[in-house]
């Protein structure tokens, strides 16, 4: 099993997870989607 406990992640001042928490068990399927990063400049 994979716990996740109060997970907050900001990008500069965008906030886009605040205090997740979740248990993924054994056998369970998860997927996290989002926008993709935009690249850097080369």
């Amino acid at each position: 099993m994979i716990a996740i406990k109060n997970i907050s992640k900001w990008y500069g001042a965008f906030q886009v997870l605040t205090d997740c928490t979740t248990d993924i068990k054994k056998g369970e399927v998860v997927w996290c989607a989002g926008r993709p990063a935009r690249a850097s400049p080369p």
